[in-house]
């Protein structure tokens, strides 16, 4: 009896280290996960997106592409979070399953054989669910980005003015609801398929709790162990059941770790067809540009939007593209900051091929403005020069009053570094159209680069800042590359690009395209026409 006692004191103390040791990991956890997690976090979202920034716009042309983005960037969310969270449970668990294979020792070692043997069943099985739920979810991607989508536009401030004039509520919540309804009928589908492995599941549970119950209701019944023998050994079993519960979850939960790892490895490493080629050229001053045969179409068209557009612009020399809607102004403007790589033909840069230029130089080397801008919840000086390392709110100061913007600002408490937004503080301002696009003009204006690309740059402007901006431009001694689509204007461009039918149909200055460009010649007497009837 004695020697019983002294084994069971001997037990009790080693049980109770482990279970001290394995609440330290749990504390330790707790302290350090959610550090590590965020830097791991931070790491992450910084190497994504920049590998998102260096994406060519025809990989955002391709829906699957698309999909790949969505799920690399969710795992890149919630990915590392999960890893440190299975690393440290995994620890945690197989400390406390040595300290319950200690107290089972006394009864019979095959009990701890069996139960493993039980989860690792279990684990087999779970781990082909769990590759059959990934790729349900993978297959669900698109279903899932159109009811974000649908579900995002009843509730966003961009939106509210159309849902209200247009009476569009009901008709985006249908769209939602349609999307969400299929993605409800294809979860319950999934599930009833998954059934079988459920039921399977239970298997072990009933086998492991029919041969427990008999072999310890048998040494009951034979004397071979008391009443406290059969309470202390179900308390260790179903302890032991948990712990090895855990750890075949995070066996189970490693496996679509694992995958939805993979989502994020496909992201990481996409065809080089949809990299941007930002190659050994640096670019230091912009002096020619040159059209060499160009001809390009969208990624999964099967018809040119450009075909053998040729031209050239030297330094300081002024150019105008226009054409009627879909003509391809913007493509051009695309393929010269490469974003799309042309088809055919090819692109130079000082008579070098834009294949082989660094793209960081090169865009150092252009201030630009889109038809679609963006303003920042940042300040107004915060917007235009994205640098607060330098003092230079005295060249934003310059730029602001020639586009008639600094009288705005010197009303504010807070001058430029006025927030352009309400967003975070309400000390910000919201800004007309107009302004938006006179801070969208300051930006390129601040650059120190030799070219300036516009794409229809005064369309939100009234016809006084109209006529300013354009005598800026004209006055300027950069590059210009404007797609405008008066021609008769404030804009005096040293030569005119005409675009039609996919083609290049004239390249000269105004009165050489009268002369010998019909196209152009329409356009301008069509502008006439509608200008004298005013």
């Amino acid at each position: 009896v004695r020697a019983r006692l002294d084994w069971a004191i001997v037990w009790v103390l080693i049980y109770t280290i482990f279970f001290l040791l394995r609440n330290v990991i749990n504390n330790s956890a707790s302290i350090y996960l959610k550090y590590c997690y965020n830097r791991a976090k931070s790491k992450t979202k910084y190497h994504t997106d920049l590998h998102y920034q260096q994406l060519n716009d025809a990989f955002f042309d391709n829906p699957e592409n698309l999909n790949i983005c969505k799920r690399a960037l969710s795992y890149a969310g919630i990915g590392g979070e999960n890893f440190f969270n299975y690393i440290f449970s995994f620890l945690s668990n197989i400390i406390g399953i040595i300290s319950l294979i200690l107290v089972l020792t006394p009864f019979k070692w095959w009990i701890s054989c069996f139960l493993t043997l039980m989860m690792l069943y279990r684990v087999v099985l779970e781990y082909k669910m769990s590759k059959k739920e990934f790729e349900f979810k993978k297959e669900r991607t698109l279903t899932d980005r159109q009811i974000g989508y649908f579900s995002r536009l009843t509730n966003e401030r961009g939106t509210l003015y159309d849902i209200r004039i247009y009476n569009l509520f009901d008709y985006f919540y249908n769209k939602f609801y349609g999307y969400f309804e299929y993605n409800t009928k294809c979860y319950v589908n999934h599930e009833k398929k998954m059934l079988f492995y459920k039921v399977l599941l239970q298997i072990p549970f009933v086998i492991q709790n029919l041969i427990l119950y008999s072999y310890i209701g048998y040494q009951l019944y034979a004397g071979n162990v008391t009443s406290g023998d059969f309470t202390l050994f179900f308390a260790a079993v179903s302890n032991f059941n948990i712990l090895l519960g855990n750890i075949k979850n995070s066996f189970t939960q490693l496996a679509p770790m694992c995958l939805e790892a993979q989502n994020y490895e496909d992201f990481m490493s996409v065809e080089e067809i949809y990299l941007l080629k930002n190659n050994n050229v640096v670019i230091n001053e912009i002096q020619k540009i040159e059209f060499d045969k160009v001809s390009f179409k969208y990624p999964g068209k099967d018809f040119f939007i450009l075909r053998d557009v040729s031209f050239k612009v030297y330094a300081h020399e002024k150019i105008q593209i226009v054409g009627v809607n879909g003509a391809g102004k913007t493509t051009i403007i695309k393929l010269l900051l490469g974003f799309y790589e042309p088809t055919q033909g090819e692109i130079k840069i000082n008579d070098i091929s834009l294949k082989h230029i660094n793209l960081n130089s090169y865009w150092a080397r252009i201030g630009t403005i889109f038809q679609q801008y963006n303003i920042y919840s940042m300040s107004a000086i915060e917007n235009v020069v994205f640098d607060m390392s330098e003092n230079k709110e005295n060249f934003v100061k310059s730029v602001f009053s020639k586009l008639d913007l600094l009288q705005r600002f010197e009303k504010e408490p807070m001058g430029l570094k006025t927030e352009l937004s309400k967003t975070f503080s309400e000390r910000g301002t919201n800004l007309s159209g107009g302004e938006k696009q006179k801070i969208s003009i300051a930006r390129a204006l601040c650059n120190y680069g030799e070219m300036l690309i516009l794409d229809e740059p005064s369309s939100a402007l009234d016809i006084i800042s109209e006529d300013k901006f354009f005598n800026i431009i004209n006055n300027s001694d950069k590059m210009v590359l404007c797609v405008y689509h008066k021609l008769k204007n404030s804009f005096k461009p040293d030569k005119i690009l005409v675009l039609d039918n996919n083609k290049c149909l004239g390249y000269g200055d105004h009165s050489t395209l009268l002369n010998t460009c019909e196209k152009y010649r329409n356009l301008y007497n069509a502008q006439e026409n509608k200008r004298s009837k005013e």
